[in-house]
C-alpha cells in the first residue's frame, strides 16, 4: 500500500521489447507512453553476418561434389551498434549420406568477444551415398579423400 498504484506495461514493436514500470505515478499513463516511446527509440537493431555468408563444403561419397551452405544473419537488440563479429565452425569436408536439416556447422556471433548467440547452420538439401560397384568402392573413397586433400 506504500508503494500506491503500480502499473506495469510490456511493449513488442517491430522485434523490439520495452518493459515500463511506475509507482504511484500521477500521470502513470502518460508516463508509460512515453517511457516505452523512449525506450524503443534507444534501441538498436543491428544484423550481424560473417564476413563470408556462403561456403561449398566438399562431399565425399556423395551424388553431389559439394553442399552449398548460407548463414542467415543474426539480428540482435541492443543500446550499442558497435564491437559484434561472428564466428563460423564448418568441417573442411563431409560424407554422404546427407539429410536436409542435419547440423553442419554452426555461427557463434560475439560483442567485444563475449559469446552472445549461437546458430547451427544446417544443410538445405538431401545428399545421397554414391552406390559404388562392390569391388571399386574402397579404392574410390580413398580417390575422393586424396583429391580433397592434394586439390584437383
Amino acid at each position: 500500500k506504500k508503494s500506491g498504484r503500480c502499473l506495469v506495461s510490456a511493449v513488442k514493436r517491430d522485434g523490439k521489447y520495452v518493459i515500463a514500470v511506475t509507482l504511484n505515478a500521477p500521470n502513470d499513463w502518460q508516463d508509460h507512453k512515453n517511457m516505452v516511446e523512449y525506450g524503443l527509440s534507444k534501441i538498436i537493431q543491428t544484423e550481424i553476418t560473417p564476413k563470408k555468408s556462403e561456403y561449398e563444403i566438399p562431399v565425399i561419397s556423395g551424388t553431389t561434389e559439394s553442399l552449398t551452405v548460407k548463414i542467415k544473419p543474426f539480428l540482435l537488440n541492443s543500446s550499442e551498434s558497435e564491437g559484434f563479429s561472428c564466428k563460423v565452425y564448418l568441417p573442411p569436408y563431409i560424407f554422404a549420406p546427407i539429410k536436409k536439416g542435419e547440423v553442419i556447422g554452426k555461427a557463434v556471433y560475439m560483442q567485444n568477444g563475449k559469446i552472445i548467440a549461437k546458430q547451427e547452420i544446417l544443410a538445405d538439401a538431401d545428399i545421397k551415398l554414391y552406390k559404388y560397384k562392390k569391388q571399386n568402392n574402397i579404392l574410390k573413397n580413398f580417390l575422393h579423400i586424396a583429391q580433397f586433400i592434394l586439390g584437383d
